[in-house]
């Protein structure tokens, strides 16, 4: 509803009512009514007539704009209703009064309402008047009254109105420049569209949004579709300089259909390429928390040095690479996940490596848990933005439990406009690196399987998501496995021999403690073979714990008392 309509369908005397309330001493309906309109449609008293309760009225326009300013009045703006009433920033729409109508003007008001900047309702707030005449002329509006906001809503509901047969009148240059637009959203591109349709204008200038009309060409078909404004500028923040053009948010989905149904066939013919079916054969996923802690173990079992820095000597990496297979870039990894967590830090003395306090916490974690702290750190990792992450894992959502073909992402990036260019333009690599690169990592982390084996340290080129994968890049948590419990279970030891003994990798963090004080690594693999050392239990006797003690706790940690006979033979020996 406009605000003419309004006034001049309201009843004689509450139009007289109104005016009274606003000041205008007249006794004549007809004659207030003009007076009203013009009242109403000056956009300095809208401001200054809603005084101290701008922010509530801001809150009702936002409320009520997705119903065109009309509707039932929301219950936390009720008792405000009869002030804005008396104001003549809203009406009641019927005698009942349970419904409202906002003048549509009012929305054109930049102190009041605040539009996506992507919108033409956001321009047209922006414009000068001079520019809204301009585009006013080349659409046969006349304006009746000498307000800015007046002009603005008769200019959008024309284009909004006649919309269809813009659209059928663009002309080839026109649609080339629309389609342009849709495909190309660069830097380079705007400069280069600016230098060659503006006056005096090179690819280094900063453009006024209030001398965009003014500098460019009256025959170029960018100057034509500003005027029928189906282009709008995208400023800054100030409004002061244009950054680019875009089609406005209102008129995206008809202008560019036949864009984005290319683009569906285009990705459906990609998909139909690169997409693969699991076939049921068997799938290969790195373990990386299983190797993760391994190399914990490791690194604070088997008496690796520190460096100055904290580093592992380079003889210490070669010796862990050769137990374990690993490559150096799959370690180097492990090593940043560590270091991300600081699960480790050095003795002062000593020069070993140790958990650290930090470390012992995320170690005590549940495996969900780590996976979450790992997805994160997939995310933050420096390989590439977290924007491009995201649509990756947005695609590979769509494709589960299928695999994809890393060269899906190159064709898609070349061939769709999608958000894959603008985000490629800001990365360091080329897009035949980042891709592998990223495959690569969501790979090792777990969190991505592949139907082939492949060594450590190299890229599949084929990768669908894990189950875990999906579930974590969905930002759900699926119920703990039964295999993978969350809280501690203590096993019980194999003994070889007299004094050697073995446990799995995945022990607890207390029985991991007690062999570190009472025994000597000798390997850290699927199991951890330790071997009792007397010297470290005289330690223990003469330092921290009685015979007693001690025999209790190895039983509480180990569930069984094949250990005690070793102990007691030590304490026998002592006396």
């Amino acid at each position: 509803m406009f605000i003419e309509n309004i006034i001049e369908s309201l009843p004689d005397d509450k139009c007289l009512c109104l005016a009274k309330h606003l000041g205008i001493e007249e006794n004549r309906a007809f004659i207030a009514k003009k007076k009203l309109i013009n009242v109403l449609g000056s956009e300095a008293y809208l401001i200054k007539t809603v005084g101290t309760y701008i922010e509530e009225f801001r809150d009702l326009l936002r409320a009520m704009f997705p119903h065109h300013g009309r509707g039932p009045c929301p219950e936390r703006h009720k008792t405000l209703l009869p002030l804005l009433v008396n104001r003549g920033l809203i009406f009641y729409t019927n005698k009942a009064n349970c419904e409202i109508y906002i003048p549509f003007e009012y929305y054109f008001v930049s102190d009041f309402f605040s539009p996506s900047c992507y919108s033409l309702l956001y321009a047209l707030q922006g414009y000068e008047e001079s520019v809204l005449e301009q585009i006013g002329t080349r659409l046969n509006i006349q304006n009746s009254l000498p307000y800015k906001i007046n002009l603005c809503r008769k200019i959008y509901h024309v284009i909004t109105r006649s919309l269809p047969r813009l659209q059928e009148a663009l002309s080839p240059k026109e649609q080339r420049v629309i389609e342009a637009i849709y495909y190309s959203r660069s830097d380079t591109f705007w400069k280069e569209t600016f230098s060659a349709n503006l006056n005096n204008v090179t690819d280094r200038d900063k453009i006024y949004v209030k001398d965009l009309f003014q500098k460019a060409k009256g025959d170029s078909p960018l100057y034509s579709l500003l005027l029928k404004g189906l282009l709008i500028p995208v400023a800054d923040r100030a409004r002061l300089f244009v950054e680019e053009l875009a089609v406005p948010s209102e008129f995206e989905e008809p202008l560019f259909r036949r864009y984005r149904e290319r683009e569906k066939q285009i990705v459906t013919d990609l998909r139909s390429r690169y997409f693969f079916p699991k076939s049921g054969e068997q799938e290969y996923t790195r373990p990386f928390l299983k190797d993760f802690r391994t190399a914990l173990l490791a690194i604070t079992g088997l008496d690796v040095r520190s460096t100055t820095t904290k580093k592992i000597y380079y003889k210490d990496l070669r010796r862990l690479l050769d137990l374990y297979g690993w490559s150096e870039e799959y370690f180097d990894l492990l090593w940043e996940f560590q270091k991300a967590h600081k699960v480790l830090d050095v003795h002062p003395i000593l020069r070993t490596f140790r958990f650290s306090k930090k470390g012992e916490s995320f170690f005590r974690l549940s495996d969900e848990e780590k996976e979450e702290k790992l997805f994160h750190f997939f995310l933050r990792h420096p390989c590439c933005s977290m924007e491009l992450k995201a649509l990756f894992l947005e695609e590979w959502r769509k494709c589960y439990p299928s695999y994809v073909d890393v060269r899906f992402f190159l064709e898609l990036s070349s061939k769709v406009a999608s958000d894959f260019p603008r985000l490629l333009e800001k990365e360091s690599a080329p897009a035949d690196q980042i891709f592998p690169k990223l495959f690569s990592l969501f790979f090792s982390m777990g969190f991505g399987s592949s139907p082939h084996a492949l060594p450590l340290g190299a890229g599949p080129r084929v990768l669908g998501l894990s189950e875990r994968g999906f579930y974590l890049s969905a930002s759900k948590r699926p119920l703990p496995s039964e295999e993978n419990p969350t809280s501690p279970i203590y096993v019980a030891p194999r003994r070889f021999g007299e004094d050697l003994f073995s446990l799995p990798v995945s022990l607890s963090l207390d029985q991991w403690e007690m062999i570190l004080k009472s025994a000597d690594v000798t390997s850290v693999g699927d199991d951890i073979l330790f071997r009792l050392n007397p010297e470290k239990i005289d330690l223990l006797l003469d330092g921290e714990l009685p015979m007693r003690e001690l025999l209790d706790k190895f039983q509480e940690l180990f569930m069984s008392a094949c250990i005690c006979p070793v102990l007691e033979r030590f304490s026998q020996q002592e006396a």
